[in-house]
């Protein structure tokens, strides 16, 4: 559909990347992406341990994990859903108090349709232009990030999990997909950007891949195929066809890779949108999606 200039290596997999993204995040990324990153490249040359000092360290005193990772910021709920994640994946156990605390400043943010809002300190800092987040209603992609961490830390059978996943299955929308977020201000349709952390929590929590929610939401992603060159979806969709177990021998699978190949900086780096700088997050993300497929930098 999109053309394939790359070619396929018996020995080594795909070709690599033109451009170093490992070296732009070391350079510009915080210590979760750093880390993060370590956990796909094992031979990271970085010191694993004082990283994680500093990520535990950068933790706010209301248990939450700073917006973006930038120290002073208000607490963002995904930054601290993925910070859980992570720790736990990188070893920490969940009786760690960082990760308790954790869990109580999530504790006391949930909201009583099982979902979770941005953090309502963070209301005057996010651009208005964001529409894909919300501090007044639940919002699909944050619920879904913290239930990852919830239920990477051995919490699947706590009430708060069991209340955001039901939150997450009557939210789908009749395509399959999911808004951003919910309620009457979101108008967009189903949203690419949000259903990678979606399927991941779903299926986390056991839900099995040919279910009904997981099949109409396959069918969503492949039928929105004319969104997939949109470089804020683009890192989302790979993810989506990983955690369906697509093949990279699949039509699909190669023209996503395409647009990844396409449309990375110069800098190594990946962005939301093109005209935009990179972004540790985003290309961190990518390139994790890309290594799945036996893609790499050399």
């Amino acid at each position: 559909m999109f053309g394939q200039r790359f070619k396929w290596h018996k020995a080594k997999g795909y070709i690599d990347l033109n451009y170093d993204p490992v070296k732009f995040v070391i350079q510009y990324g915080k210590p979760y992406h750093i880390l993060r990153m370590s956990r796909f490249i094992p031979k990271l040359n970085v010191d694993i341990d004082s990283l994680k000092h500093d990520l535990i360290n950068l933790q706010n005193k209301d248990g939450g994990w700073p917006w973006h990772w930038k120290e002073g910021k208000p607490s963002g709920m995904s930054e601290t859903g993925r910070t859980m994640e992570l720790l736990v994946q990188l070893g920490e156990d969940k009786s760690n108090p960082a990760i308790q605390k954790a869990f109580e400043f999530l504790l006391t943010h949930q909201r009583l349709d099982g979902g979770w809002s941005e953090n309502k300190e963070l209301q005057l800092i996010i651009p208005r232009k964001w529409y894909w987040v919300s501090t007044k209603s639940s919002t699909v992609w944050i619920t879904a990030s913290i239930l990852r961490g919830l239920i990477t830390a051995g919490l699947t059978n706590n009430v708060l999990v069991i209340k955001g996943i039901d939150f997450l299955k009557k939210s789908q929308n009749e395509d399959g997909g999911w808004p951003s977020h919910v309620g009457p201000d979101y108008p967009f349709g189903s949203d690419l950007a949000s259903m990678d952390d979606v399927i991941c929590a779903l299926m986390l929590s056991g839900l099995d891949r040919k279910s009904d929610i997981i099949t109409k939401l396959e069918k969503c992603t492949l039928g929105l195929r004319n969104q997939w060159r949109i470089l804020n979806f683009a890192g989302s969709v790979l993810a989506i066809l990983n955690s369906l177990n697509y093949s990279n021998k699949t039509e699909s699978v190669r023209d996503i890779i395409q647009i990844l190949i396409d449309s990375q900086k110069i800098d190594g780096g990946w962005s939301g949108q093109r005209l935009s700088p990179s972004d540790p997050w985003y290309t961190t993300y990518c390139y994790e999606q890309l290594v799945k497929y036996g893609i790499k930098y050399n």
